[in-house]
């Protein structure tokens, strides 16, 4: 139970911090009216994904793990593109919130979802254990992304678009490493640093990390090198407002300092 507990967790705060942020940044920015479109494109990843996820663990077809890494890899560039530069740059349009909403969930729910499917397979034949695990799992990283979201509003407006540039360069280096677990790209034997023995993935921290920010204990020197150089401009632009929204500076409206 404790293993798909922190599956849950892990999968869970990937999907839901980015949802969270997303949804601080549109309050911070005065654009309540996202929240429909982030809702929606959150819950059509969520559904395909476990629609996805069912027939693959249950059906007579399943993706290789070729197909997982590269997909994966995809879906986190995809990801921190659209969180680098839908968001911030829209203007009244739906689409572009939506679309990050949806690569958010999207880019580990797949993996998540053939876990949670897994799980129940697992019930079946022993305990209903396993999915208690992840569901729980899935509820803690609800709980901590809603409390982390409620922080992030409440920071300065020319931080507001940070938060965000944290979960892009995670996913970017996320989606990195698996197209480097696929072949697609090389030195996936470099390490940059190796912190196994005191961040282990398999624990409650090390899941609680990678959640959230897409952290990992042994990145390769790659992955290291890409989260760098895109975060450190990422933050750079975000803190002089031009990642932030079209109109008066957030946090500099009338009758605010």
């Amino acid at each position: 139970m404790w293993g798909t507990y922190l599956t849950g967790l892990r999968g869970g705060l990937e999907a839901a911090v980015a949802v969270g942020l997303l949804l601080a940044y549109a309050a911070a920015a005065g654009r309540r009216g996202t929240r429909g479109p982030v809702a929606a494109g959150a819950g059509a990843a969520a559904a395909l994904c476990l629609g996805f996820g069912c027939a693959f663990t249950f059906g007579s077809r399943e993706l290789t793990y070729l197909a997982h890494e590269t997909l994966g890899g995809v879906l986190a560039v995809l990801a921190a593109g659209a969180l680098t530069w839908l968001v911030p740059r829209a203007r009244r349009g739906a689409a572009p919130w939506a679309a990050a909403a949806f690569l958010g969930v999207a880019r580990e729910g797949l993996v998540t979802s053939e876990a949670l499917w897994e799980s129940v397979r697992s019930a079946r034949e022993s305990t209903a254990g396993p999915p208690a695990g992840m569901l729980l799992g899935l509820l803690t990283a609800g709980v901590l992304a809603a409390l982390l979201a409620r922080g992030a509003a409440r920071l300065p407006g020319s931080w507001a678009g940070v938060p965000l540039a944290l979960v892009a360069a995670g996913a970017l280096a996320s989606g990195v490493r698996h197209l480097q677990e696929a072949g697609h790209l090389g030195g996936l034997e470099d390490r940059a640093f190796d912190v196994v023995a005191a961040v282990p993935p398999d624990s409650w921290y090390g899941a609680l990390l990678q959640g959230a920010c897409g952290f990992q204990p042994g990145p390769t020197t790659l992955q290291a090198a890409v989260w760098a150089l895109y975060l450190v401009p990422a933050v750079v632009l975000a803190r002089s407002r031009m990642l932030a929204p079209d109109g008066p500076p957030v946090g500099f409206g009338p009758g605010k300092g």
